[in-house]
């Protein structure tokens, strides 16, 4: 999977998030050898970033002082600075197993799609108990036995948290829209954009 980069835009609010993001690139490097970028603002940087990521991830930093994170702009930017045919769009605290992510690039690979969702009805919080559990012992067989234990996120149909785009398709109908500053209904208007432009 070189031929996919995954893709975190990020502003670092708390140890909370900075703990999923390292868990995440963690999960994403010891299953696959795709490009990891990961694009960082926020009114200044610690540089605790970027060391800890080493030489996992690709790292880019801007000063913002906005105290809105504007991840439309960012998702923008990550995709023109990735150089792969196929982007994944992933947010820092997401964890799809991993022959669903393989399965989903093979839908882009293959052209059967030109945007994908790796997972299906389903989309979970895992609750702090078993996130705890979960970042001590990075066992994805403890999330999928524990399913019942969590509770579902976005509805019946979810959209967030992570898609996969061919690149050249996601260009073609503009990235992202970024008069969604902020984050959250910019899910709903891109499936729909896509779906509306003929896209798969």
């Amino acid at each position: 999977m070189k031929d996919v980069s995954f893709l975190i835009p990020i502003r670092l609010d708390s140890i909370l998030r900075l703990e999923n993001l390292l868990v995440v690139v963690d999960f994403l490097r010891s299953h696959f050898h795709s490009p990891i970028l990961i694009y960082e603002s926020n009114s200044y940087s610690t540089g605790i970033l970027p060391s800890l990521i080493g030489t996992k991830a690709v790292y880019r930093f801007t000063e913002d002082r906005d105290d809105i994170f504007h991840r439309t702009k960012y998702i923008n930017k990550l995709v023109t600075l990735s150089s792969t045919p196929y982007v994944a769009v992933w947010d820092c605290d997401v964890i799809i197993p991993p022959e669903q992510i393989k399965e989903g690039i093979q839908h882009l690979q293959e052209g059967r799609s030109s945007f994908v969702f790796s997972y299906a009805n389903e989309f979970l919080d895992t609750g702090f108990i078993l996130r705890e559990i979960y970042v001590k012992e990075r066992n994805i067989d403890m999330l999928l036995s524990q399913r019942g234990k969590m509770t579902p996120l976005y509805g019946p149909e979810p959209i967030g948290g992570a898609f996969m785009a061919n690149r050249q398709d996601y260009m073609d109908i503009g990235l992202e829209n970024p008069d969604f500053y902020g984050w959250g209904r910019e899910d709903g208007e891109r499936l729909h954009r896509w779906k509306g432009m003929g896209y798969k």
